[in-house]
Order: C-alpha cells, then structure tokens, then sequence
C-alpha cells in the first residue's frame, strides 16, 4: 500500500495503471457496519453476513493475528502443552464469549464462524484466486455479486513465493478433543479439512 503511494508521488501515471490492474478497494465492498466493523451481504440462502477484515486486522489484505481454537489472546508459539483447549471436550465455541475471540474483541453478534457457515461459503460462493503486490488470496463473490476477500496466511517455505491460508472454524471434531475444524486453502484447492487445536489460524468474522 505504502509503494503505490510512492509510486503515485514519482509518477501518477505509473500509479494509475497499478490501481487500474489491481483495484483492491473493490475486493470487498462494504454494505453495513456492526459495532465498527464492516460486513459484506453475500446474498447466501442463510442471509449471514460476512466480516471484510480478520480479527486484528487493518485493512482487507492484512491477515490480523493467529489463534489457537478456542482462545483468545495472541502468542508466538503453539504447542500441545500451552494449549488451553486441547484434550477438552467443548462443543461449538460460536459466539460463547469463553472461547471465541471474534465475540469478545469484537462485540455485539460478531463471532467465528460455525462448520455448516464455512460449507454454505463454500458451495454458493465463486472462489477466484487473487494475487497482488500487497497480498495473495481467494476473492469469494456471493449470489448477489458482492464479494470479501481471504487473504492468505503463510508461506510454503522460506524463500518461496507460494502461498496458502488456514481459517479456523468454531466447530470442533466429534469425539476428538484434540482437534477442531479449520479452512484450508492455497492457489488451486479449498476445502474444509481438521487439525490439532493448538496450531495458530486466523479468524474472519461473521454475524446474522
């Protein structure tokens, strides 16, 4: 972001054609705001309204910061023993302020998405992977034609320039108390799939 307005300031043409071939305030276009956030109305047969940013992001390219499932404040590493969920039997965390972070930094209806809300994503929502000089990821356009945008979240390996995203949901894996599900995506697949409670995911919003 800050590049392009370099850019913009040496040559406004150079500028214009950049914003031209990556318009990026298009990925996501707002269509209301619930207690300070943006959400986007995909036109999905729940009506289920979808956040435009992460959790402790600032902007639609900004991943924000990653979470074990379940908890909800932040930490550079995730391990088995400072998990505070794991080998815990819990239910689906969505919008119960113990568990969810969307709820709790958020506020209001906000909370973490359920498994059955990620699917209905999935199926009725065009998946165009997008890639720009500020970030790479899913461009996910509804019936309606409005669309959010999912940023991926990590790199392959160090030094590569392929990129993936992984997404918790607020639902965890039927008896296993060590594992909950998460969205994974990369250029050419996204799916739901399941992982140990402990790894660090991200977190977009929604609220009904």
């Amino acid at each position: 972001m800050k590049c392009l307005s370099a850019l913009w300031i040496k040559s406004g043409i150079l500028y214009l054609c950049l914003l031209f071939v990556f318009p990026l305030s298009a990925r996501s276009q707002s269509t209301g705001m619930i207690n300070g956030h943006e959400y986007v109305d995909l036109g999905l047969p729940s009506g289920l309204k979808w956040a435009t940013c992460n959790v402790f992001a600032s902007t639609t390219d900004d991943c924000g910061m990653s979470y074990a499932w379940g908890e909800k404040t932040m930490k550079y590493k995730f391990t088995q023993k400072n998990s505070k969920t794991n080998k815990k039997k819990i239910g689906d965390i969505s919008g119960n302020s113990r568990y969810d972070v969307a709820c709790v930094e958020w506020g209001a209806t906000w909370r973490i998405p359920r498994e059955s809300e990620f699917e209905e994503l999935l199926e009725y929502g065009k998946w165009t992977w997008t890639e720009s000089n500020a970030s790479k990821g899913f461009l996910i356009t509804g019936p309606n034609g409005n669309s959010i945008y999912l940023p991926a979240t990590d790199f392959y390996a160090t030094g590569s320039d392929e990129m993936y995203g992984c997404y918790w949901t607020a639902t965890p894996v039927e008896g296993d108390n060590q594992k909950a599900v998460y969205l994974y995506f990369s250029r050419n697949h996204h799916h739901l799939d399941y992982f140990y409670r402990y790894q660090g995911y991200y977190i977009r919003p929604v609220s009904n």
